[in-house]
């Protein structure tokens, strides 16, 4: 909330002090809309590891996986120093956690190696 008063601060005090154009602030304005809607509709993310379950919930998912169907766990390390984790079941399937799920990696790969998972990281990598 404080970032986004703080952009729209910046820019009224753009066209006030400097006389800027509405045009051009209002074009600039439209890159905090995301922002705008995120602060509006407070969106929460939830990633928990139990020592049965891996499940996570965001806007768009609620997923629960149980640890024995889970064959393989993936730490990938994009060029652009992201972490993404990859869930490799068996039947085949791999599941993405999404990045605002995403957990602390230290503290998730302690707890994978403690419930026996296979985990492997994969670093600067294009694709997955």
């Amino acid at each position: 909330m404080a970032t986004l008063a703080a952009i729209w601060a910046g820019l009224l005090a753009l066209y006030l002090a400097v006389g800027a154009s509405p045009f051009i602030l209002g074009f600039l304005a439209l890159f905090t809309l995301p922002l705008a809607v995120d602060v509006a509709t407070n969106p929460t993310a939830r990633f928990e590891m139990t020592v049965s379950v891996i499940a996570w919930e965001n806007r768009q998912q609620d997923i629960s996986v149980e640890l024995s169907r889970i064959e393989q766990v993936t730490i990938v390390t994009s060029l652009d120093l992201s972490l993404r984790v990859v869930l490799a079941l068996e039947d085949g399937q791999k599941l993405r956690v999404p990045p605002d799920c995403t957990p602390q990696i230290s503290a998730f790969r302690r707890a994978c190696d403690a419930s026996g998972l296979i985990v492997t990281r994969r670093h600067f990598t294009l694709l997955s």
